[in-house]
């Protein structure tokens, strides 16, 4: 038998909600955290500390040229 999977709560950061622990979550990318760089863009990076163990989504937005 399968056990549940908890829900991972969020936590507000100084650059948006990232997931604090394992479990399922659901963020919209607007409120999730977002990295920006002049050289490589910016990107919605939806791990918290624990990384996904078996698959991880991510959206990268690149700047012209």
């Amino acid at each position: 038998m399968l056990g549940v999977i908890p829900e991972a709560p969020l936590r507000e950061t100084g650059d948006g909600l990232v997931p604090e622990g394992e479990g399922w979550f659901v963020v919209n990318a607007r409120d999730a955290r977002w990295e920006h760089s002049d050289e490589l863009g910016s990107a919605c990076v939806f791990e918290g500390e624990t990384p996904f163990p078996a698959l991880g989504v991510n959206i990268q937005v690149l700047q012209p040229g």
